[in-house]
């Protein structure tokens, strides 16, 4: 179980890792060959689009296979995908390539997920998402520094390249993964549960209260992230912080989320999720809210370390109800429509906030983000009480107590 864990998260850590050295220099690699801002920002959204509408459908599809099978499918697609970056001469290429990572992308994470969740045991599913979201962030962290350098070392297209030989290298190590549907023994309570699978299976994740309020919390978590990497840097600036400070602003918030998320899990593991998720939404949305007010370096460097420890448990306690849910309702189909609604996330903010700036200041969009996560925390409230509503009565004639 262990060396499966160190496998998926290392694959998952290598890959991360060569996509965040492509992502920084899209821009400039775009603008040398003549793309406009529109183009620019398409380029971008059009990887989420994608992510957006194929999400769900890979997911039921990683329901039939298996997980593993549709991770060895992506890994297959990115070395083309890098060759398609290096090599492209013109914005309909590059365009081309970036859609065909979005494919990609949205095959290969959130299966990784599903994969974890699949060998994560009943009780612990916050330490196994812990682990998971750690390699995740630190890999989020490592890539553009590698991608900076490689760049200025030995040309972007090199850059590109590099993530062909790391694609690689993840697909060599998920080979040597075992399936995460280990068998067992046939009897009448393991035939009751998989005829409960198989129902829940059929049941659209649309019509899914649970899934539903769990796909609000990560839009609102992909609303944060995309804003701390784009228009945050613009209200930094705003307050006369230069580049580097800028930099180590983010990197501090991404760290504290990811070396937290390990000792999170057990946390979650033992205490009610849903409240843990409210709890850590609404200092979320307070510390949002004090962003305009702040003008120093300290007071910003504080808030920051404050959202990433706030939203670091909300990401903890959601990816621990996700593999929950993802046992009764179908882990690919779940991880799949989670997956496209962060990918929602990703496409509205950026544009909103964007609109939002045009339109007042730059400190309008804290308020904003601030708005989306109360109104994200109110439905993720009203939709995962109608879903324990649903089961309480199921799970207190079976005698089961549930902590979620």
């Amino acid at each position: 179980m262990k060396k499966n864990i160190i496998f998926l998260c290392l694959s998952v850590f290598i890959l991360v890792v060569g996509t965040g050295i492509v992502a920084p220099l899209l821009a400039p690699y775009a603008k040398n060959l003549g793309a406009t801002g529109l183009w620019v920002g398409t380029l971008y959204s059009g990887f989420y689009v994608v992510r957006l509408l194929i999400g769900t459908p890979i997911g039921r599809l990683a329901d039939k296979k298996g997980p593993k099978a549709i991770l060895i499918y992506s890994l297959i697609l990115y070395p083309f995908i890098a060759l398609s970056y290096g090599l492209a001469s013109s914005i309909a290429g590059l365009l081309g390539a970036r859609l065909l990572h979005g494919v990609a992308s949205a095959m290969m994470l959130p299966m990784a997920m599903a994969y974890m969740g699949e060998i994560s045991p009943k009780g612990q599913e916050g330490k196994y998402m812990g682990i998971y979201n750690t390699a995740i962030f630190l890999a989020n962290g490592l890539g553009p520094l590698l991608g900076g350098y490689i760049s200025v070392q030995y040309g972007t297209q090199n850059a590109f390249f590099s993530l062909l030989g790391l694609a690689i290298i993840a697909l060599v190590i998920v080979f040597v993964l075992p399936s995460s549907r280990a068998k067992k023994e046939t009897n009448v309570a393991d035939l009751n549960e998989t005829n409960s699978e198989r129902t829940h299976l059929k049941r659209s994740p649309w019509r899914h209260p649970g899934i539903l309020a769990l796909s609000s919390v990560n839009v609102i978590v992909a609303v944060l992230s995309m804003f701390m990497i784009s228009f945050f840097t613009l209200y930094a600036q705003s307050r006369g912080l230069n580049a580097l400070m800028i930099g180590l602003l983010i990197a501090l918030n991404n760290i504290i989320i990811g070396a937290t998320q390990v000792p999170l899990g057990w946390v979650v593991d033992r205490f009610n999720k849903m409240k843990l998720i409210l709890i850590s939404a609404m200092l979320t949305t307070i510390l949002l809210m004090m962003f305009p007010s702040m003008h120093s370096l300290w007071t910003i460097a504080l808030l920051m370390i404050g959202t990433g420890l706030t939203s670091a448990v909300t990401l903890a306690s959601s990816s621990a109800l996700s593999t929950v849910l993802g046992r009764e309702a179908g882990m690919g189909a779940t991880m799949g429509f989670l997956g496209s609604a962060t990918s929602l996330g990703m496409i509205l903010g950026p544009l909103t906030s964007g609109i939002l700036m045009d339109t007042f200041q730059i400190d309008t969009t804290f308020y904003f983000s601030g708005f989306l996560w109360i109104l994200g925390t109110l439905v993720f409230y009203v939709l995962w009480t109608a879903y324990v509503r649903s089961i309480k009565i199921q799970s207190i004639s079976k005698g089961e107590i549930t902590n979620v």
